[in-house]
This record gives structure tokens, sequence and C-alpha cells, in this order.
């Protein structure tokens, strides 16, 4: 006879899992998200590294229209307490002889798709310090253009005499300003160097435009600007801006040497020194390092939030991922544009 049509034959169903059985199968699935999660993170800070490197780009755009346009490169602007110059009193809004108060952040403005925001430093209202708009202030805008997404938004306290203190977003990315240490340009705010001693400084692209007197605000020197033809070691082996590192205690709030993007956001009459411009005396960190406590003591130098390295901008607008262990000697030499030294392949 058949068992199974046999009545006395009794067959159990298990309708569920033991506790033991539960416990592996929420372990294998803890395993698998603990497996997962860093491949997601990663996935995000790629995607992350992607956008900054397409602000970067877009910057290196930015520089080449203007520089066709006016056929002279973006400088970073007016030294020495241009504040004097209409740095931030609203009844000075013109630029001086043709020499651009504020930096390259705003001079490229029209070339990256944001007049409006640039026309702000021409109308005054909206754009001073003090009285009536103030909280629609250029200086309060926020331009993604300048925020690495890896970073996020970091605003600035400025100082009660400044926008009343409403914070400025702060600026992520910076020009370079030669073979030599910040030390040796910042005394510029008490003198008017002469040209060859700007030329001998600032080695690079992006230079200074002019200098300004404390006595009235007006033009106390002017400067010759860089021309594509000035660029001797070419285009693509001269560096023209870099990731910028971050000190670590004043990483949300900025520092000395970490400004908004048009004005300073300390109670300094030193205009010069807006981190438009950094150093490369001191070794590329990256914010992981930097985070906490500072090293070197100083701020001023390459870096990023990425893992391993930094995105460089060169003269005809490519861009290039630089490891953090890269040779700052090598990197040094892509800085100035008429050396004979300094080549991508180098790096």
């Amino acid at each position: 006879m058949n068992s199974s049509h046999d009545p006395k034959v009794s067959c159990s169903v298990r309708n569920a899992f033991t506790l033991v059985e539960l416990l592996v199968v929420i372990a294998i699935i803890g395993v698998l998200i603990g497996l997962l999660l860093p491949a997601v993170q990663a996935a995000r800070e790629a995607a992350r590294r992607s956008a900054c490197v397409n602000n970067v780009r877009q910057i290196g755009l930015a520089f080449i229209n203007a520089e066709a346009a006016n056929r002279s490169f973006p400088t970073i602007g007016l030294g020495k307490g241009s504040w004097a110059a209409g740095g931030w009193d609203a009844s000075k809004t013109r630029d001086i002889h043709g020499t651009p108060v504020m930096p390259w952040t705003h001079q490229i403005l029209p070339f990256a798709e944001n007049e409006s925001l640039y026309e702000m430093r021409f109308r005054g209202e909206g754009y001073r310090d003090w009285g009536a708009g103030v909280a629609g202030s250029m200086h309060c805008r926020a331009v993604n253009l300048y925020t690495c997404p890896s970073r996020g938004l970091r605003l600035a306290q400025t100082a009660t005499s400044m926008l009343n203190g409403l914070p400025t977003p702060l600026c992520d990315y910076a020009s370079l300003v030669g073979p030599t240490d910040w030390g040796s340009i910042d005394p510029w705010r008490w003198s008017d160097p002469s040209q060859s001693s700007v030329d001998s400084n600032f080695t690079g692209i992006v230079s200074i435009g002019g200098n300004v007197s404390y006595s009235g605000g007006g033009l106390s020197a002017k400067y010759a600007r860089v021309q594509s033809k000035n660029i001797l070691d070419g285009l693509s082996n001269t560096l023209l801006l870099a990731e910028k590192a971050i000190y670590g205690k004043d990483y949300a709030g900025g520092s000395r040497f970490d400004r908004g993007y048009f004005a300073m956001t300390w109670a300094d009459q030193d205009y010069m020194s807006l981190q438009r411009v950094i150093s490369t005396t001191w070794r590329p960190k990256g914010d992981s390092v930097l985070r906490g406590a500072a090293t070197d003591g100083r701020e001023a130098g390459v870096g990023s939030a990425h893992p391993g390295g930094f995105t460089c901008l060169y003269g005809d607008g490519s861009t290039r991922f630089v490891s953090e262990s890269a040779e700052i000697t090598a990197l040094r030499n892509q800085i100035s544009r008429a050396d004979g030294a300094g080549r991508q392949s180098e790096l």
C-alpha cells in the first residue's frame, strides 16, 4: 500500500523560521550592507569629484573667454587696501583707469553666465556693506561654480562693520602666486612694487592688477596684465589655478587665507591676500589631514576634500587630478609661465 495515502501517516509542515535561522539571515544582510556601503560612498564621492572637476573646467572656460574678449587674463584685482577704492564703498563702484578692483572671481562672472551678479558691483545698492539692501549684497550670494561639492557650501561670519555681520560664502578654488612664499608678497600692502618685482613674484598666469593709495583710495600703481603671448612655456604646461587646502580649525568658517568670493571677512585693510592666490611652498594636503589641528602652521596651499589628491586647471582649460604625494617642486615648476621648466608629464 502506498503510504502517501495512509491516514495513519501524518506530514508536518513548518510555517516559520527558527530564531537561529532568523539571526543568521540578519547577520548575512548586515554583512552585505557592510560590503555595499563603502561602494555606495565611493560612488557618491566619484559623482561629487566629477561635479568639482566640471566646476574647474567651467572656470577655465570663463578665463579663456575673458582673455579672448579683453586680450589679457583676469587678475587678482587691486592689492593693498582696495576697499578704499570701491572694495566696500558703494559710492566708488567704478574700476580705476580700466583696472578691475575686484579679483578674478568677479571678473569672470560675465563669462560664466552670471552677468547679473557681476553688475551688482557697479550698482552699489545690494553691494555695499551698510544701509538698505545689505541682505541682498553680492557678498552674500552663493555661487555654485566656486563650491566644491565634496566640501559643500561653507559660510564665514563677517565683521559687524561688514554686511552687518551677515555670512559670506567661501571659495574652494584659488589661483597660484608663483614659486615664492606668500611672505614675499604680503609686505606690498605697505608699498608699491615695481613692475619687475611683480613679474618676479607673480610668475604665473594670474597676476596683480595694481595697487591702491591709502590716501584717497586712488590708483597708486598699475601693472601689465598677462596675455597668451606671455605664456612662453605653453598654456597646456602652465597652471592657472587649483583646489585649495583648508586650515583645520577654520574649515567651516574661514580664516585669514580663506575669504569670501569678492571681499575680506575680517577687519583688515589688506585686500590683496583674498585667497585668490595661494602659495605652493607647502606640500599638498587633504581635508582629512587638515581638520582638527593646523599642520605646518599655514592654510595657504593646494589640497582638497577628495581622497588622494586635488584638481588642477591649466591655461588651455584642461584639468588634471594630481596626487597628494606629488613632488611640490614639480608642481611649483608648472606655475611659472616663462621659465622653461615644468611639464604635465612630470607630475
